[in-house]
């Protein structure tokens, strides 16, 4: 009988903590995503319904909620509504958000959640509405982001919009239309500058010709590398020796080990070795705690002439400043 010992995903949380609670954790199995952001993963572990079977590559939206609350006041947002997806994804982000939107000084307008394929949004719109906002918080996917979006301009709200990491898509400008996408401040999980970084990129616009656009690919690559080197370090394709290996080959205390062929191969030999190693990924230095998450940079994005355009990488230091601050109030 064949065995998989780890999985690469998902990305949707609401899919993860399905697959999490119904098959790797009962299962034995190591389950790593680069996308699922939902804080609700955190409690799971904490509870130890994960069986410690559970990483992240990614930073939780504890920490996106926290970084977009500030962008909102810095862009002068100060009574925003909130659109957000009943998955975990949405509800996650957006009770993170209003709570640290709410405690630097902001005021939410209104909160309506929204259920996913619907032919029309109308009706959660005009609730959203309701109180006048001064813009949008819209937490949720292309597709039926496109569709709440429209609704929400030809119904006459302000065209000031917030996005997260799920609507990071120049897909989802273009269908909107990027003539309404002139007042837009988004956040996604970001990339601390490293060798890796620098050989991802060159290697993947080497074979793509274009960098990629889409938010968590550096993620995805970090995950499926990590998981990589804890096979080699467990010795055997055993999921209870991966679960084990994955903080060793993350170690702060490790010798450095960046992307790109020759780099990984110094890392394994190292690891015949018997030495510890810490990869630094595209992502930047890695490090999981004891309920498998991670932190990392948040991006702060925004639209112009059309196209998706990085502003600033709001470091982690600098969201857990505000993060204190938040705790002071």
């Amino acid at each position: 009988m064949q065995r998989v010992p780890a999985i690469i995903g998902a990305l949707s949380s609401g899919v993860s903590a399905a697959i999490l609670t119904s098959v790797t954790a009962p299962s034995g199995v190591v389950q790593v995503s680069p996308a699922s952001t939902s804080p609700t993963f955190t409690e799971m572990a904490a509870a130890g319904k994960d069986n410690g079977f559970w990483f992240r590559t990614v930073p939780s939206d504890a920490l996106q909620g926290v970084a977009m609350a500030q962008v909102a006041l810095d862009a002068g947002l100060k009574h925003v509504a909130v659109l957000y997806l009943n998955n975990a994804y949405g509800q996650g982000l957006a009770k993170e958000f209003e709570n640290a939107y709410a405690k630097l000084g902001g005021k939410v307008a209104g909160s309506v959640v929204y259920n996913p394929s619907q032919p029309s949004y109308r009706s959660e719109v005009n609730k959203a509405m309701a109180d006048k906002p001064d813009g949008l918080f819209l937490i949720g996917y292309p597709g039926d982001g496109t569709t709440i979006a429209r609704e929400w301009i030809s119904s006459g709200g302000p065209q000031k919009f917030l996005f997260p990491d799920g609507l990071y898509s120049q897909d989802f400008v273009n269908d909107v239309g990027a003539q309404y996408m002139k007042s837009v401040h988004g956040t996604a999980p970001g990339s601390t500058k490293t060798p890796s970084l620098a050989t991802f990129q060159t290697e993947f616009k080497a074979k793509y010709g274009t960098l990629p656009t889409q938010s968590y690919i550096t993620n995805a690559y970090d995950a499926v590398v990590i998981v990589a080197l804890a096979i080699d370090e467990a010795k055997l394709p055993a999921a209870t020796a991966i679960r084990d290996a994955m903080r060793k080959v993350t170690d702060p205390k490790g010798e450095k080990v960046y992307a790109g062929v020759a780099q990984l191969k110094h890392g394994l030999q190292l690891l015949k070795q018997g030495k510890t190693i810490q990869y630094v990924g595209a992502t930047g230095p890695i490090r999981f705690d004891a309920n498998g998450d991670t932190v990392a940079p948040m991006t702060v994005w925004s639209v112009k002439n059309g196209e998706l355009e990085q502003l600033e990488m709001m470091s982690t230091e600098r969201i857990a400043q505000i993060d204190d601050k938040i705790g002071m109030k």
